[in-house]
């Protein structure tokens, strides 16, 4: 009858609008949000391009700010939603955040406790703070996906501004790699991995440490196993220290760092979501 066939019509289109809607993309042009900091407002160009090359029909959209710490994002707890409200066929959101609580916290108080009760203060104030602006975003989106990663290791020696902040950001290390980068990944172990923990359905933690480092053959390393005992290559890394190299349309050869990372980002979570 007519009304059999309009119910199952009706089924049907249910049924794969929900496949459609698993992975956040809502129409024909989904919108991969970028929200947080320098690694993002630097950042995004290169990830368009790779998604680009994997031929994805993601339209990256960037709202990250260059030092921005957890609690600026928080002092505006609504304004990741709202800013998800104003783009409504987001299909995902990368946060890029944490990396300035650290460079800005870590250089006073090492200088008086130790790193590990540093760490105590600091952990704790991270995650409330992105709890602040995260929880408004998943009550009113409560089935979008957020990607988290904890950056990857830096160079502090290529140049005199990077030894500057080797010498301050953790007392007593003394720009050692050694002694800096066991800390440095406690972004990912201690800070990322726990929001995952707090967002389960949510929030997909992504470990890309010892990207650049393996993409330069670095001996015994491999994603997720960097060698805390060196820097990343510095020809991967901008000049700036922190971020690694993006792709130069002026020298389209070279190699740009970002685009490691964000091909192992393909690989690690979108691949599986985009084919």
């Amino acid at each position: 009858s007519v009304l059999i066939m309009l119910t199952c019509a009706f089924v049907v289109t249910v049924v794969v609008a929900c496949m459609h809607g698993a992975f956040g993309k809502k129409t024909d042009n989904p919108v991969l949000l970028v929200i947080g900091d320098s690694w993002g407002s630097y950042g995004w160009h290169d990830l368009q391009s790779v998604l680009k090359d994997k031929g994805s029909n993601l339209t990256v959209k960037s709202y990250a700010r260059p030092g921005t710490t957890t609690a600026d994002w928080a002092k505006k707890p609504d304004l990741v939603n709202q800013i998800v409200d104003e783009n409504p066929t987001t299909a995902y959101v990368w946060l890029s955040i944490g990396g300035n609580d650290v460079i800005d916290f870590m250089p006073d108080c090492t200088k008086t406790k130790s790193v590990d009760d540093c760490i105590d203060i600091i952990l704790p104030e991270a995650i409330n703070n992105t709890q602040a602006f995260l929880d408004p975003m998943f009550a009113d989106h409560p089935t979008m996906p957020v990607v988290q990663f904890g950056y990857d290791l830096p160079n502090l020696e290529e140049n005199v501004l990077c030894r500057s902040i080797g010498e301050d950001v953790i007392y007593g290390c003394n720009d050692t790699a050694s002694c800096i980068n066991p800390q440095f990944v406690k972004l990912q172990y201690l800070y990322v991995d726990a929001m995952a923990k707090l967002y389960p359905n949510n929030l997909n933690s992504v470990n890309l440490l010892g990207s650049l480092q393996t993409a330069d053959n670095y001996p015994g390393v491999s994603i997720t196993n960097p060698d805390l005992s060196k820097w990343s290559p510095a020809d991967l890394m901008e000049s700036n220290c922190i971020h690694p190299t993006r792709e130069d349309v002026l020298h389209p050869g070279e190699p740009a760092g970002f685009k490691i990372i964000f091909n192992n980002l393909w690989d690690a979570y979108f691949a599986k979501l985009e084919q």
